[in-house]
C-alpha cells in the first residue's frame, strides 16, 4: 500500500487549513522535547519543598498542651525527579509520634530534639531522599495533668456612640462571661481573672459584634482563646412625661405649695426603653427660696431620674409658690 504524505493524510482527515501541517510538525517536536526533558529530570537529582503531616498517638485523656502541637513540618528534600512523582501520585507521607516515646514525665514536658526529629521524618519519605531542613526541627511542648478552672474574662473595651445613639446593656460575650484556664497548680492557683486584648470604637450607630482574643499569659492555656463579643448600641429617642413638683428642704411646720403643680420633663432614652418610667423627680428646694424677688418664682430641679436617660429639660423651668403655716 502506498504511502500517504503529510498533506495526503491532512486531506484525508478533512483538515485543509494552510499551516495544518507546521501545527503538527510543532506538536511533534514539543512531545519529544516533553519526553526528553521528563526522561533527564526523573534521572537527576532536585530539591523539592513537601509538608508532612504530624500525628500524636497514645496520649492520655488527662494531658493537656500548653501550647499547640503543631499539624504539619515544612521539610526540604533532596531525591531523584522519580521518587517526588511517586510522593505526588501516592499519599501525603505523615510522622506518627507516640507519646511515651517523647514524654519527660519529671518536666511534664514532650520533647522531640532534632536528632529524633531527623529520625522520624527520614522513616516517613523516601529511603533515597537526603533531608536539607525541618521546621520546626525541634518540638518542645510543656502540658499539665491538672484539672481547668474557670475565671472570670475582663473585657478591655474603649467604645464611644454617634450622637443620638448611646451604649445601653450591658457588654457579652457569646461563650459566656468566663474561661477555662490550664497550667501547673502554682500558676493555676495564683490566676483570677484574664483580660481580652483591647477594643477601641467610635462613632457607634448600632450593636458592635466583634471576636476578639484573650491576652496570652506565659506558661497558661485558655480555653476559648477567643471570644465575640457584643456590644449593644441603641439610638436615643425623645420622650416627654409629666411630672409632679416635690418641695424638699421644708422646715416643720409650714407647706410649699407649688403652682403649677406639675412640669412637662423632655428627655432622650433609648429606643427599648422609651415605654418605661423615666424615675424623674422634679424638686423645688424651700433653701433656695429668695423672697426678695418680685417674681415670685423658685427654679424647679431634677432630684433624681433613671441612669438610662439623658439630656432632660423641664418645662417650665421655674414656678410661682404659696408658703403656708400648717
Amino acid at each position: 500500500m502506498k504511502k500517504l504524505g503529510i498533506d495526503r493524510w491532512l486531506k484525508t482527515l478533512g483538515i485543509n487549513y494552510p499551516n495544518a501541517k507546521s501545527v503538527l510538525l510543532y506538536t511533534f517536536f514539543v512531545v519529544i522535547s516533553t519526553i526528553f526533558w521528563c526522561f533527564i529530570t526523573f534521572n537527576q537529582d532536585i530539591q523539592q519543598d513537601i509538608s508532612l503531616k504530624v500525628e500524636l498517638v497514645g496520649c492520655p485523656d488527662n494531658i493537656t498542651f500548653i501550647d499547640d502541637m503543631p499539624s504539619s513540618l515544612n521539610v526540604t528534600l533532596r531525591d531523584r525527579g522519580s521518587a517526588f512523582v511517586k510522593s505526588i501520585i501516592s499519599s501525603s507521607p505523615t510522622i506518627v509520634l507516640k507519646f511515651s516515646d517523647y514524654n519527660d514525665a519529671t518536666t511534664e514536658t514532650f520533647k522531640v530534639n532534632a536528632t529524633k526529629m531527623r529520625a522520624a521524618v527520614k522513616a516517613a519519605v523516601s529511603r533515597t531522599a537526603s533531608i536539607v531542613s525541618i521546621n520546626p526541627d525541634v518540638i518542645n511542648i510543656k502540658y499539665t495533668t491538672s484539672a481547668g478552672r474557670r475565671v472570670a474574662v475582663k473585657f478591655d473595651v474603649d467604645i464611644s456612640a454617634a450622637p443620638g445613639y448611646v451604649q445601653f446593656g450591658k457588654i457579652i460575650a457569646e461563650e459566656g462571661d468566663s474561661v477555662t484556664i490550664y497550667a501547673d497548680n502554682k500558676l493555676l492557683s495564683a490566676i483570677h481573672d484574664v483580660y481580652t486584648y483591647h477594643v477601641d470604637a467610635e462613632s457607634l450607630t448600632d450593636t458592635l459584634r466583634r471576636a476578639v482574643n484573650i491576652a496570652p499569659i506565659s506558661g497558661v492555656k485558655v480555653v476559648p482563646n477567643t471570644l465575640h463579643l457584643v456590644i449593644p448600641v441603641e439610638q436615643l429617642v425623645v420622650c416627654n412625661d409629666t411630672i409632679d413638683i416635690v418641695p424638699s428642704n421644708v422646715p416643720t411646720g409650714i407647706s410649699v405649695i407649688p403652682y403649677p403643680s406639675s412640669v412637662i420633663a423632655s428627655y432622650h432614652s433609648p429606643k427599648s426603653q422609651k415605654d418605661i418610667k423615666s424615675g424623674i423627680v422634679a424638686v423645688i428646694d424651700y433653701s433656695e427660696i429668695d423672697k426678695t424677688k418680685a417674681d415670685g418664682k423658685v427654679e424647679v430641679i431634677v432630684g433624681e431620674s433613671s441612669s438610662i436617660i439623658q439630656d432632660i429639660n423641664l418645662m417650665p423651668d421655674s414656678v410661682q409658690y404659696n408658703i403656708l403655716d400648717n
